[in-house]
C-alpha cells in the first residue's frame, strides 16, 4: 500500500508541476490524425512509420469485460480468483525470439514490454479506472500523460489489483507500472522511445480444495469454512527492467525555403535508410514459500515417489533470471514514409543476448548467443500485403534455433471497396525446450536433464482468417513435433500431436439490438493439449440514448460454454499447469448480466456475475479449484482532457 500512495503522490505531483506543450509542435509528418483525439503505438518507433498507430478505446461495448481472462474473445481457465494463475481455452502458439525461461501463467497481469503504449496526443490526458468487487475485491489504474516539451512526451500507467478470494488462504495483491519517454527532433532525423517497467505479482496458494464434494454438492455455503490443501504457501513473481529504442536516419530530409523573392523552392533530400538501435535489460525473480505443516506436506505427497522433499519444515524455491539484450538493426525507412506509398520494407539487424540464471540451491548458469534477423513488406497494387520475418540464433543455449513466418493480407476489391480481407499466416519454427523444462531444482519437485534429453521443438502452423463488416472467419492447423509439455506428475516430456481448430464471430446488430456470437471448435489428435473440444460465448445488449443524447444506457446479458474435458491441473510449487486424468469438468453455462452507461467522458459498469449459480453445480475452470458464486460488481472511468 506504501507503493501505491507513492505512485499516486507522484502522479499528482506530475499534473500540478509539469508544463504542457500542445502536439502541434509534436505532430507525425509520417501520420495524419485528428488532433483532438488521443492515439498510441506499442513495439517500437519503427511501428509510427509503419502505420500501426492506435486510437485509445472509448467505446462503451464491452467495457463490462473487465478482467483480461475474459475479454476480447479470449477465454481463459483460472483459479476462482482475480488476478491470478491462468491457462487459455483456446489453443495458439507463438514463439520468443531467442531465449526464454519459461511462459508465465500470470502474463495476463503483467506488464510486458511488447505491450507498452507510447502516447501521441495534443492535450493532458488522464484516465483514472476502478472496479469494486465481492471479498475486498479491487481494482486501479491510473494513466496519464502529457507533452512536458516540444516532441517530449512522458507517460505513466499504474495498476494495483487486490482480491481476498471466497476461499481460505487465496488472497491476490498485484502491482504493475510502467513509465514512458518519446522523443523527436524537429526534422525527425533521430528519435528514441524509453521506459521502465515493474511488475510485482503475490499470490496465495491453496492448492485447491481437499473436498470437492463439499462444493459439488453445497453441503458447506460458507466458503471460508471449506478446507483447502495448503495454509501457508504464496508465489511472488518480479521484474524489473528498462527498454531504449532510438533511431537515426542516414541523409538529410526533405526542406522547403524561400529565395530573396520570396518564391517557395523545395529541395529533396536523400537517404540510406534508417539506423535503429536498442538496449534492454529485464530482471525476474521466482520465489515460492511454504510452510510445510501437516496439511501442506500431505498435498505433496503424492509427488514424493518421484521428488522427495528436500526439508521437511520449509519451502523457500527461488529463480533470478537477468536477460541483457542489445540490438541494431538497418531498415529502408525514410522521414517521411507512408506504409500506403512504401511498396517495400525491408530490414535486417543483429541481437546479442546475454543471459543469467540462479536459484536457491546456490546453481549459476549463464548463455551468450547471437541472433540474426530480417523481413521484408511488399505492398502491391493498395490492396495486398506480404510480410516475411526470420531468425536465426548462432551459439549459447538456443544455438540453430530459426523461425520463418510469411503472412499475406489480401482486400477482396479494393481497400476503399471491397468484400472483405482475407489473411493467410504460416510459420515454421525449430527451438530448443525453454530453460524451466531442462533444470529445475525445488524442494518439492525437480529435474535436471542433460542437453541430450529432449529433442528441439518443431512446430509448424497455417492459419487463415477472412473479415467482412461484423463477420469474422478463421481456421488454424498446428503440426507439433517434439511438443514439450508437463505430464501427471508435473515433470517435462515430449510427444507430437497435431490441432485444427475453427472460429466463427459475428456481430449482429437489428437496431439497437445487438447479437455478438463467439464459436470455437478445436480437435487435438493425440490429447496431448487439454483444451475444451468446443467453446462458445453469446452477448444480447440493447443501446439506447437517453436525455437528448446526453448519456447512453447499455444492458445486457453474457453467456459463456464450453463442452467437458479433463482439464490442466495447476502445481502452485512450479507455478504451472500440468495434464491430468482424472478430473473432468466443464459442460456448464455461465451467465452475467450487465449495464452499461456513458455520461459524457465517464463509463459506468454493473455487472451479476455468474447469475445462474444458484442453478448450477460443481463448476470449475481448473480442477479443485471452484469458481465464483454470484456477486455484483462496479466499474467506473473517468477521462479528463486538458
Amino acid at each position: 500500500m506504501k507503493i501505491l500512495l507513492r505512485i499516486l503522490q507522484l502522479f499528482l505531483l506530475s499534473i500540478i508541476t509539469l508544463p504542457s506543450y500542445s502536439a502541434e509542435a509534436d505532430s507525425l509528418a509520417t501520420t495524419e490524425i485528428d488532433s483532438t483525439a488521443v492515439y498510441y503505438f506499442v513495439g517500437s518507433i519503427d511501428s509510427l512509420a509503419l502505420g500501426k498507430l492506435h486510437h485509445i478505446d472509448t467505446t462503451l461495448t464491452k467495457f463490462h469485460q473487465f478482467d483480461a481472462s475474459f475479454k476480447n474473445n479470449n477465454y481463459f481457465a483460472g483459479k476462482g480468483n482475480l488476478g491470478q494463475h491462468s491457462t487459455s481455452l483456446k489453443f495458439d502458439y507463438s514463439a520468443v525470439e531467442g531465449f526464454n525461461y519459461n511462459s508465465s501463467a500470470l502474463d495476463l497481469y503483467s506488464y510486458k514490454n511488447s505491450e507498452v503504449k507510447y502516447f501521441q496526443l495534443t492535450k493532458p490526458f488522464i484516465e483514472l479506472y476502478f472496479v469494486q468487487g465481492p471479498e475486498k475485491e479491487k481494482t486501479l489504474e491510473v494513466t496519464h500523460t502529457q507533452n512536458i516539451m516540444p516532441r517530449l512526451n512522458v507517460g505513466i500507467k499504474f495498476r494495483y489489483i487486490t482480491a481476498a478470494g471466497l476461499y481460505q488462504h487465496q488472497k491476490t495483491d498485484n502491482k504493475n507500472l510502467f513509465i514512458t519517454l518519446r522523443y523527436r527532433t524537429a526534422n525527425s532525423r533521430y528519435g528514441f522511445i524509453l521506459n521502465y517497467l515493474h511488475n510485482k505479482l503475490e499470490t496465495e496458494e491453496n492448492g485447491g480444495i481437499t473436498n470437492d464434494t463439499l462444493f459439488n454438492e453445497n453441503i458447506e455455503t460458507d466458503r471460508l469454512i471449506i478446507p483447502v490443501n495448503l495454509n501457508e504457501a504464496r508465489n511472488i513473481e518480479t521484474q524489473n527492467g528498462f527498454y531504449l529504442n532510438h533511431y537515426f536516419n542516414i541523409g538529410k530530409p526533405k526542406t522547403v525555403v524561400k529565395d530573396s523573392l520570396e518564391n517557395t523552392i523545395e529541395r529533396k533530400g536523400f537517404s540510406f535508410g534508417r539506423l535503429t538501435h536498442t538496449i534492454q535489460y529485464q530482471k525476474t525473480g521466482l520465489s515460492f514459500w511454504d510452510n510445510m505443516n501437516s496439511t501442506d506436506s500431505t498435498y505433496f505427497q503424492s509427488f514424493d515417489l518421484f521428488d522427495p522433499m528436500l526439508d521437511a519444515v520449509t519451502t523457500f524455491d527461488t529463480i533470478s533470471i537477468s536477460k541483457f539484450e542489445n540490438q541494431i538493426t538497418w531498415s529502408n525507412l525514410d522521414y517521411d514514409d507512408n506504409p500506403e506509398n512504401k511498396p517495400l520494407y525491408l530490414y535486417f539487424g543483429l541481437k546479442s543476448q546475454i543471459i543469467s540464471i540462479s536459484d536457491t540451491l546456490g546453481k549459476q548458469e549463464s548463455t551468450n548467443q547471437l541472433i540474426l534477423k530480417g523481413g521484408f513488406s511488399v505492398y502491391a497494387f493498395k490492396s495486398s500485403r506480404l510480410n516475411v520475418n526470420g531468425y536465426y540464433v548462432l551459439g549459447g543455449y538456443n544455438s540453430s534455433n530459426f523461425s520463418l513466418n510469411a503472412s499475406l493480407s489480401q482486400y477482396l476489391g479494393t481497400k476503399e471497396k471491397n468484400w472483405g480481407m482475407l489473411m493467410l499466416e504460416s510459420a515454421y519454427i525449430k527451438k530448443r525446450p525453454d530453460w524451466f523444462y531442462t533444470y529445475h531444482q525445488g524442494n518439492n519437485i525437480r529435474w535436471n536433464f542433460d542437453d541430450e534429453h529432449f529433442n528441439e521443438e518443431k512446430i509448424f502452423y497455417f492459419k487463415a482468417h477472412y473479415k467482412y463488416k461484423g463477420l469474422y472467419l478463421g481456421a488454424s492447423y498446428f503440426k507439433l513435433d517434439d511438443y514439450i509439455y508437463l505430464d501427471e506428475t508435473a515433470h517435462p516430456v515430449q510427444s507430437s500431436t497435431s490441432l485444427l481448430s475453427a472460429n466463427l464471430r459475428y456481430d449482429l446488430q437489428l437496431g439497437n439490438w445487438n447479437f455478438d456470437i463467439d464459436l470455437v471448435y478445436q480437435k487435438n489428435k493425440e490429447n496431448i493439449i487439454s483444451v475444451p473440444e468446443f467453446l462458445g460465448s453469446l452477448s444480447i445488449y440493447y443501446t439506447k440514448s437517453i436525455f437528448q443524447k446526453v448519456a447512453i444506457l447499455q444492458p445486457g446479458i453474457e453467456f459463456f460454454y464450453n463442452t467437458s474435458y479433463y482439464a490442466d491441473a495447476y502445481m502452485p510449487a512450479i507455478r504451472s499447469y500440468y495434464a491430468q486424468s482424472d478430473m473432468e469438468i466443464g459442460n456448464k453455462i455461465y451467465a452475467d448480466l450487465f449495464l452499461n452507461v456513458k455520461i459524457k467522458r465517464t463509463l459506468f459498469f454493473l455487472r451479476y456475475h455468474h447469475a445462474n449459480a444458484s442453478f448450477s453445480k460443481a463448476y470449475y475452470m481448473t480442477p479443485h479449484y471452484p469458481m465464483q458464486d454470484a456477486a455484483l460488481r462496479f466499474g467506473i472511468s473517468w477521462r479528463f482532457y486538458d
